[in-house]
This record gives C-alpha cells, structure tokens and sequence, in this order.
C-alpha cells in the first residue's frame, strides 16, 4: 500500500563521494558502486521510493556528467522526470530546483529527499517513519528530518538536540532545538553522553510551499535566482535545458541546505527512526555495516591473513589477499589501482587526499 497521494520523492545523486575515496572515483561514484547484493545505492534507494509512491512521481536530481549512468542504473525513470544542474552548488540549489518543479505542479504538495547513498535496513519501519514524517509536514507546516540514534560519537554527521514532543497521529514527533552540522570531535563525544542528540539522516520531508518560504526568509539570494529560473524554464530535465539557465545558476553560492537553511530556522520537527542507517558518508561506514557481535576485525569482499589485528576493517579485490600484523584501529582499501591505509579516526580527512591528489597532473587518473 502506497502512502497518499500528493507527495513526491526526490532522489539527490549529483554528490562525488570524495570521503568513499578510492572506492569512490569521479568516473563512478559512491551512489553508483554495487557493493550491496549486486545493487548500487542508487539503486536502492529508487526501490525504497517505490514502495511509498508511483514511480511517475519519484525525480532524480543530478548533474549533467551523471545522467548516463543513472539512465543505466535507473531505466524506469522517464527523462521528464530528471532534473539536471548545470553544475555542482551544493545541496540546497539542488533541493531548491526540484522545490521549484514541484511548486508549479501543487506548492501543497509533499516534498520527500532522499539522498542516493544511504543504507538502510529494515523497509516496513522505514515507509512507517516516512509516513508519520509526511503526516508531521501536513499538521504542524514544519520542515521535519529524520533522527537517528547515534552508535558513536562521529564528526562527519549532523546533529539533532530533540526537545519537546507533539503528538500526530497518536505518535510522537519532537521540536528539535538545536541542529549542528559537522561538530568538532569533543563537541560529538558530548553529545553522546548528554543522550539528548540524534544524527541528522539528510532524508527531508516538508511541504514545498512551506520549504520555499524558509528559503526566501534565511536564504534570499538563493530563493531569488531559483525563482528567475522558475520564470525561464523549470523543466530542467535535459543537458540542453540546463544550459538556459546556466548563466543563473553560476552566480549561485554552493551551500549544503543543513549549513544554509537547517541550521538557521527555528521550525524544524524530528522523527525518531527505528530502522538501521548508515549515510555511507565515509568508508568507516563499514565498520556499522558489517558489525557483527563477536568479530574483532570486518574483512569485506577480499582474503585476509591477520596476527596480532584489533578493530580494523579490510576491503579488497576477491582474489587479492591483505594481511596484517601488529596493527590496529584502521581502515585498508585496495583496488586495482589505490590502496588505502588509514587510522580510522582520521578517515573523515580523506577528502584532503583526493584535493591533494587533484592538484597534481601526473595522479589525477587516481581520483
């Protein structure tokens, strides 16, 4: 059974995955690996939207670079149902040309974005949040997340400070008052042991009405530029319709919509999840995945030999073998080309690398 009508999903898989690095390469992103039972993220995600909704209604927005592989992935979604940046400006401009699209079909309609690179277990309990998150959006005209409860004290996640609950529905939703994207490592340490915080999914429902005018009133530069856009033309479904509005696009500022938006309302609400989650946001993402009860080390897709190994996590090729000794607390990747080793409580850094790696001629066929 569908949840109603009226709501819209909107895939976002324009990112890079420079943290999924060397997993994550620039010919073929984290939202497009199939690491998962022979399925990509993208993949995934498309699924879990249509159990809530018919596929007519479910958009993926992305970059003009991205399309081919999403049109691989992804044969069911129509092109109309596209919506193609010019180029990368951070989530908020991508979430605001899909807020537009969606404005000019119904501005009361229901808005869902769900980021392309997510893990999740446990569908009947995600399509049952979902579907209180919506029911939230309607009553309290709020933007509404998803809270997750943390299992560590990460500085790669936002955070959620859940205040006072509201009932909707005969459940309960929270005011959430404080959201913190990206704390430094204390901060993240305390706000575990407060047990007051939750991680931010990145899964956003809200009314697109509603949506916009949060926009307008804490980002009014953004909001103008999507509006001229809506003028010009808000089909932005293919690579030559994208490029009318380039010239709009380009004077938009990138800004992820928690560093622009989210942090700055007061009119946010939280729901609490009860599936699994995981934002694969970085390849210690692994580690949560794979967890098993009595493991001291997660070895994924590859051979192993360890002696002497503590707390580390060992992806590889299927006939490669990695072994180790005397070593502990790290993440090792290898690929045919790359090989990663890294101290787990740096991973968030190794963004750092890829920059790095980009500057110099010789080595950009590794990013």
């Amino acid at each position: 059974m569908k949840i109603q009508k009226d709501v819209s999903i909107f895939i976002l898989a324009g990112g890079r995955g420079k943290r999924f690095w060397p997993l994550s390469r620039k010919e073929k992103p984290k939202q497009f690996l199939e690491i998962f039972n022979g399925k990509s993220m993208l993949q995934m995600t498309f699924d879990r939207a249509r159990r809530l909704i018919q596929d007519a209604d479910i958009y993926v927005i992305t970059s003009s670079d991205q399309v081919g592989f999403i049109k691989k992935q992804l044969p069911e979604i129509k092109s109309d149902n596209f919506i193609i940046e010019p180029q990368a400006k951070g989530t908020a401009a991508a979430i605001g040309l899909g807020a537009i699209r969606l404005n000019k079909k119904n501005p009361e309609s229901i808005m869902i974005v769900m980021p392309a690179d997510q893990y999740i277990e446990g569908n009947e309990q995600f399509k049952e949040t979902i579907k209180l998150a919506q029911d939230a959006a309607r009553e309290k005209d709020s933007l509404i997340t998803i809270g997750i409860k943390p299992t560590f004290a990460s500085c790669g996640y936002g955070y959620l400070k859940l205040g006072k609950r509201c009932r909707v529905n005969n459940r309960y939703v929270y005011e959430v008052d404080r959201f913190t994207e990206k704390p430094s490592v204390r901060c993240a340490q305390n706000y575990i042991k407060s047990k007051r915080y939750y991680f931010n999914s990145g899964t956003f429902i809200w009314k697109v009405s509603v949506f916009l005018d949060e926009l307008k009133l804490y980002m009014p530069g953004l909001f103008q530029k999507l509006k001229a856009i809506e003028k010009k033309e808000y089909k932005i479904n293919t690579q030559d319709k994208a490029k009318r509005i380039a010239h709009i696009y380009n004077k938009i500022k990138p800004v992820s919509v928690d560093y622009g938006l989210m942090q700055k309302t007061d009119n946010i609400k939280a729901v609490r999840a009860k599936f699994r989650w995981s934002d694969l946001g970085s390849l210690r993402s692994f580690e949560e995945i794979n967890k098993r009860r009595y493991e001291t080390n997660r070895v994924i897709n590859t051979l192993a030999i360890s002696k002497d190994t503590k707390n580390c996590v060992i992806y590889g090729m299927p006939n490669h073998l990695v072994s180790t000794l005397g070593v502990s607390n790290l993440i090792i990747i290898h690929t045919p080309d790359v090989t990663l080793v890294a101290d787990k409580d740096s991973i968030q850094k190794v963004k750092d690398i890829v920059d790095e790696i980009s500057k110099k001629k010789e080595l950009k066929g590794f990013v």
